[in-house]
């Protein structure tokens, strides 16, 4: 029912249309609110800092990498990880038997899934 541009449903009452949002305008236009406490912001600003107990007046970022590379010459995870942080991961190729492209197979049981299943892979989408 309508009543004063208003449409009643179910004893609620919402506007015609959307009255409160203006075309082309942000319905937040500050944007997400800053973090207050972010652990990495402040592990990394820490990283830049001298560290007290080095005799050199190193940052600890330069102390903690040496510490690392010497862990890494004797131990394989250490160095493991060092070249997957230097380098990245290496990539692992997906593929089907003896190097061919993977094969899928789509199982459907009922035929009203059988053609959205064949419309999607057409290309059609779900309006078929």
């Amino acid at each position: 029912m309508v009543t004063n541009g208003r449409i009643e449903n179910h004893g609620g009452n919402r506007p015609r249309g959307n009255p409160q949002w203006v075309k082309g305008q942000s319905g937040n236009p500050n944007g997400r609110p800053k973090k207050v406490i972010s652990l990495t912001s402040e592990v990394k600003a820490q990283l830049a800092e001298i560290c007290p107990t080095d005799d050199k007046k190193r940052t600890w970022l330069q102390v903690l990498v040496e510490c690392w590379l010497k862990e890494a010459m004797g131990n394989p995870t250490y160095f493991r990880e060092l070249i997957e942080r230097v380098e990245g991961k290496v990539t692992q190729p997906i593929g089907g038997e003896n190097g061919k492209p993977l094969k899928i197979e789509i199982v459907v049981q009922s035929e009203a899934a059988k053609k959205l299943t064949q419309a999607i892979l057409n290309g059609k989408g779900t309006d078929a």
